[in-house]
């Protein structure tokens, strides 16, 4: 019986060994076929950027009369050179390289791109359709638009938007009122390019019409627009709007000084963001009068409050450091003396 155990424990040692040696063994093999995939992706991929780059480079000299179609195995490598080229460049130099990427096919692998199952090829095809003005994927990048994932829906905006801004707003203003998963620095980057000539007006009606859980997302956006174009917008929603949402987005964009009195009254406002949005838009646009007003904010219940109102104060045109300590000097509530302490703090570091 002490024999049978112990050849059974034996077998069982044995076997387990040789389990162990066949997945370490295996694992090794994986590394190995890994590493050697990885290096001929490599090796690939700096054959194709030579074949490429220097047709890249001519296109952006000069027009292109002739290029080599594109294959299966370079078609992505091409793009994203291709893509990386039109970041970089504007004016002539990027229907140059359009012309260089439709003679070599770059327009259908494009679209085939565009119905991918990768995200990051449909990324790519989304972006060259986008850069090569392709009107005839309007319908797909629509629908991409609207789609669940925020990037590839940023994406085909921005594309639209490159193919023909005046039609893409329409499709645009509604899903800036709604996607709240869109970066707001991505949103104000696409608009910029989109030209402030472009996007300011209409932008400015869907924020008077929208409704105040909305408007302040779009409110936000006219910060790069134009001046005469939205300030008139900007200053009926400030005297009229109820929602103090909607009035926080006005103060934080508003660049008209013909609404300074208005925004000297908010400083008195109920909701401290507000009366906080009042004191950045006082230390923007206001003048050596604003001084007690701010002043006054150092005072306030709210650490971010006076934090701003310091910062605003310390800002105004004229203000020297030996008048701030005159009016630290001056005041009598602690929490105005430390604010200000601090603010001159951080300026002096």
């Amino acid at each position: 019986m002490y024999d049978a155990s112990y050849n059974k424990a034996v077998t069982l040692a044995i076997g387990s060994a040789t389990v162990l040696f066949v997945v370490t063994l295996l694992l090794v093999l994986a590394i190995v076929y890994l590493r050697i995939s990885l290096g001929l992706r490599q090796q690939h991929t700096k054959i194709h950027i030579m074949r490429w780059q220097p047709r890249l480079a001519m296109a952006i000299l000069s027009l292109p009369k002739e290029a080599p179609k594109l294959t299966r195995d370079d078609s992505i490598t091409f793009l994203a050179l291709w893509n990386h080229a039109q970041e970089s460049f504007r004016g002539d130099v990027k229907e140059q390289l359009n012309e260089l990427a439709r003679l070599a096919g770059a327009d259908r692998v494009a679209l085939a791109f565009l119905k991918s199952r990768r995200t990051r090829k449909r990324l790519m095809g989304i972006t060259a359709l986008g850069h090569l003005r392709e009107h005839s994927a309007w319908d797909e990048l629509v629908d991409v638009a609207h789609s669940d994932n925020a990037a590839l829906s940023l994406s085909a905006m921005r594309a639209l938007l490159h193919i023909n801004a005046l039609a893409a707003l329409p499709v645009l203003i509604p899903l800036l009122q709604s996607r709240d998963d869109w970066p707001a620095p991505r949103v104000a980057n696409i608009l910029h390019e989109a030209g402030p000539e472009i996007v300011s007006t209409p932008l400015a009606g869907a924020a008077l019409r929208a409704p105040p859980d909305e408007a302040p997302r779009l409110i936000r956006y006219l910060e790069n627009a134009y001046l005469a174009q939205v300030s008139g917008t900007l200053g009926h929603l400030l005297r009229n709007a109820e929602d103090d949402r909607v009035i926080s987005a006005c103060l934080q964009v508003l660049p008209d000084p013909l609404y300074l009195d208005d925004v000297r009254e908010f400083t008195k406002h109920s909701r401290w963001h507000v009366r906080l949005h009042a004191a950045r838009a006082l230390g923007r646009l206001g003048t050596h009068d604003d001084i007690p007003r701010l002043t006054e904010l150092l005072g306030d219940e709210q650490w971010w409050v006076r934090y701003r109102s310091a910062q605003a104060l310390a800002g105004m045109p004229g203000m020297t450091r030996e008048r701030l300590e005159q009016i630290r000097e001056e005041q009598t509530d602690a929490f105005a003396r430390d604010i200000l302490t601090h603010v001159m703090a951080e300026r002096s570091a």
